[in-house]
């Protein structure tokens, strides 16, 4: 249950927001250990692959994404697939998400995933209406501090392996474990531009039509188009393997808004 659009009220609305979302779109990822809605390609020829079957794995974006290019980069910079994957902190479907993402890259080197923030917190968030999760506007803007740096995704693992310690005190600890410089850290957390930065992303993900976290978009299946994939890293594997395997996918669904 999220805070929509239309209801910007409840803060507990706000607080199972990511559960809610994670679980209706497929659970964990077979990637990550769990199970997928996603059908297995493994064993099949492009022929036997009934493209019906696919397109319940993603739909239109609300509006076209739009990245900034500030975006980390997991895997190959140039690889034709490119995922989006925007996240909260504390969200702890995201926690989960996170093992799949690199294992998705291991396993598709064609693949690369690029991460934007979307904190489920009114304090950093313009289209939450409620605190909702205090510490994941400081996480995530010590995640683009640590990028800054050159070490966003391994400040990143930590604060999801540790989503319980999250004050600002906790959060500062984990970035010196990862040897970022403190003094310029504390220069960037202190610079409004940081949280200029991670309102950006949340509104990237809005304008989009995110409505949960984790949420996964797709570059590379539709010339020219951004998709929404409706499940996680397993679905994401599921349509590049068609894809590459020559099959016609279906006209992209339109934007559900669910």
């Amino acid at each position: 249950g999220v805070t929509g659009r239309d209801d910007q009220s409840s803060p507990t609305m706000v607080l199972t927001f990511c559960v809610a979302v994670a679980v209706s779109l497929a659970g964990y990822s077979r990637l990550a250990g769990g199970g997928s809605a996603a059908p297995d390609l493994s064993d099949r020829t492009a022929d036997e692959i009934d493209p019906s079957s696919l397109a319940v794995l993603f739909e239109a974006t609300e509006n076209p994404l739009v990245l900034d290019g500030t975006e980390p980069v997991l895997g190959d910079p140039g690889a034709p697939y490119v995922v989006v994957e925007f996240a909260d902190y504390e969200c702890p479907h995201c926690a989960l998400t996170a093992p799949s993402m690199k294992a998705l890259v291991a396993q598709y080197p064609q693949i690369q995933v690029q991460f934007k923030h979307y904190p489920i917190s009114g304090l950093c968030n313009a289209a939450v209406g409620a605190e909702g999760h205090k510490n994941a506007g400081d996480a995530a803007a010590a995640a683009e501090c640590a990028r800054q740096q050159g070490h966003f995704w391994e400040l990143s693992d930590l604060m999801f392996k540790n989503q319980d310690y999250l004050s600002k005190e906790d959060i500062r600890f984990m970035a010196g474990q990862v040897n970022v410089d403190a003094a310029v850290f504390e220069q960037c957390m202190g610079d409004p531009g940081t949280e200029v930065a991670v309102r950006v992303d949340a509104a990237a993900g809005e304008a989009a039509g995110l409505r949960g976290t984790p949420a996964l978009y797709l570059q590379g299946v539709k010339p020219g188009e951004w998709i929404h994939v409706k499940g996680l890293a397993d679905e994401v594997a599921a349509l590049v393997t068609a894809h590459e395997m020559g099959v016609v996918l279906p006209p992209t669904p339109p934007f559900s808004g669910k």
